[in-house]
């Protein structure tokens, strides 16, 4: 099985899943959005398929994925937001004890 992220943007993710035919009846083929639900995926009865999807960042079911999640994680990895939740403290600044 072959897994590979598809993004035009390194902030967006869709996930394509590969599988050899014989192993569809299981785990078919197919492409995850970034809302984490599947796009499309492939028959589930052992044959050979292609799926391929088109990504409409206008989408209604793709906005929370798009324009709310991912901009706070941007800004969560930033670290602005825990700034003034963070520990002073002298036993986390000294990291040279063992």
């Amino acid at each position: 099985m072959a897994c590979e992220f598809v993004s035009e943007r390194p902030d967006t993710n869709t996930v394509s899943v590969s599988v050899p035919a014989q192993c569809s009846t299981v785990m078919p083929a197919g492409v995850i959005g970034p809302h984490g639900v599947w796009f499309t995926r492939c028959a589930t009865d052992g044959s050979n398929g292609l799926t391929c999807v088109t990504l409409d960042r206008h989408a209604p079911d793709l906005r929370l994925a798009l324009h709310v999640a991912r901009p706070w994680r941007a800004t969560a990895r930033g670290g602005a937001i825990y700034r003034q939740r963070r520990v002073d403290d002298p036993r986390s600044r000294d990291r040279t004890v063992g």
